[in-house]
């Protein structure tokens, strides 16, 4: 049986939160990328699928979503 590991976001009053951090940890780093290579290929459905990753809003994660992300959080 596999486990399935979900992340977070939450956007709470007062709390300054960038979408780009996809771990949560408060930085914007090489483990926000890998959480996006974890959801990448993902379809709505899949355990690994994260919808606020899906920019474009056709049910699953790919090139397109990634250059999205890419192009949202460059430093």
């Amino acid at each position: 049986m596999k486990r399935a590991v979900a992340f977070v976001v939450l956007g709470l009053a007062g709390c300054a939160h960038s979408p780009c951090d996809l771990n949560d940890d408060g930085k914007i780093s090489d483990a926000d990328f890998k959480v996006f290579q974890w959801a990448f290929g993902s379809k709505k459905g899949d355990y690994n699928y994260m919808p606020d990753l899906d920019f474009d809003k056709d049910g699953k994660i790919g090139g397109t979503d990634f250059a999205a992300y890419t192009e949202q959080c460059k430093e």
